[in-house]
């Protein structure tokens, strides 16, 4: 083989590797049309993908990426979600800052807009830190996320709604 042609050869063994390992999880999420978003909205099972923060107290925060995710299911909620904002307390001994959680036990309410979109409120009875969630979701798929804690300032998030598609 000529020097060139082995050149070659590693790139196109790691270009190979680099596919097969962003292609290899568990699970992937897919872009949702209009139809694909009322029935996931209607299943109550869609997830919220962050791609910007806006703390209370700051400026626009990019999340490119970021894998920061709400997952909405009928009987769980999982949040993976990073803070920016002041915190009223303290919490000693643990280097979770963000917002993480996995509650089963919420109240769930969703509002048609008459306009085209939702008003969901997901209320939270097993988190002493978290209160609600508050998605703002319009019928183009473009969405916010306000996060009301008891604990620190709020935050909002802007993102999109997708499925999440198991393999």
């Amino acid at each position: 083989m000529t020097p060139s042609l082995r050149h070659g050869c590693r790139y196109a063994i790691v270009a190979f590797m680099l596919f097969a390992l962003t292609n290899c999880g568990g699970s992937r999420y897919v872009t949702l049309n209009a139809d694909e978003l009322n029935k996931a909205i209607e299943l109550k099972h869609f997830v919220f993908l962050a791609s910007t923060a806006t703390p209370l107290s700051g400026g626009l925060i990019q999340l490119n990426g970021s894998n920061y995710d709400v997952q909405v299911s009928k009987d769980t909620v999982i949040a993976y979600l990073p803070y920016f904002g002041r915190s009223y307390t303290s919490s000693y001994g643990t280097a979770n800052n963000g917002i993480r959680f996995t509650s089963t036990n919420f109240e769930y309410e969703e509002k048609k807009k008459s306009k085209g979109g939702w008003a969901i409120t997901i209320k939270l009875n097993d988190n002493s830190d978290v209160r609600s969630l508050q998605f703002d979701i319009t019928g183009n798929n473009n969405s916010s996320l306000n996060v009301a804690s008891n604990n620190r300032q709020a935050i909002s998030f802007n993102g999109k709604i997708s499925s999440i598609i198991k393999k």
